[in-house]
């Protein structure tokens, strides 16, 4: 759940309870608002589990996305991949970081997902689709 949809007009919606003025906003923004779920499942679907248990700044990856401390989301993710032998690209790396940034302003629009190296090289080709 993007960060916009849990603290709707002063009330999280995640632990039923007031928000901090920090976390508020009006809620759904449309592209803004899928791109972070966007985000999410593509972390699943290549990592194979969620990027964060529960979308609440109680939890300690979704706490690390939302300050931004990168090295500390990715230390573990990287520790996993190697134990299933396979690295993260910086450039997937980059992608997921740019559709859940916390920021709906600052997320990536759908053409710049589309034009990241990273699904430049993993995009099949239009024939490939059409056969499959």
């Amino acid at each position: 759940m993007a960060p916009e949809m849990i603290n709707i007009g002063g009330f999280n919606y995640v632990t039923n309870q007031k928000s901090h003025k920090l976390f508020c906003s009006n809620g759904y923004r449309g592209d803004q608002t899928d791109v972070f779920a966007l985000g999410v499942i593509l972390f699943a679907l290549y990592m194979g589990r969620p990027p964060f248990k529960i979308a609440d700044i109680d939890d300690l990856f979704y706490r690390l996305i939302f300050t931004h401390q990168m090295d500390e989301f990715w230390a573990p993710w990287d520790q996993f991949a190697a134990q299933s032998g396979f690295k993260i690209s910086d450039d997937f790396k980059n992608l997921f970081m740019g559709c859940v940034t916390f920021s709906p302003l600052m997320r990536l629009s759908i053409n710049e997902i589309l034009s990241c190296p990273w699904m430049q090289q993993t995009m099949p080709e239009k024939v490939d689709v059409v056969n499959y």
